[in-house]
């Protein structure tokens, strides 16, 4: 995606230097102005593309405790997975740097 996204961008700067060649610039400014509209709104689709990979990246390594191998299914209590049993219920949604998904 954010190849083809580089090509329409480099394609919309040739046809900014075809138009300004053809028409000068005073009478494609307006044209230009909206081909750098454009351009800025890709860029930003390519940083907010960027943005959404690390975010799903992040989250495959959250592993909540309602899928931790430490938790017990049957009364929530969870060890943290260190040696020490620490036994504390935990909700479904809480997570913990030790989180190992369960085989």
């Amino acid at each position: 995606m954010k190849h083809d996204i580089e090509k329409t961008i480099k394609g919309l700067y040739d046809i900014s230097g075809w138009i300004t060649g053809r028409l000068g610039y005073e009478q494609a400014k307006n044209f230009l102005k909206t081909i750098d509209n454009a351009v800025e709104l890709l860029k930003d689709q390519i940083v907010s593309d960027e943005i959404h990979e690390t975010a799903k990246q992040f989250r495959r390594t959250i592993i909540l405790c309602k899928d931790c191998m430490h938790r017990d299914p049957e009364d929530n209590k969870c060890d943290c997975g260190h040696d020490i049993q620490w036994q504390l219920p935990r909700k479904d949604d809480w997570f913990c740097a030790d989180g190992k998904h369960r085989d």
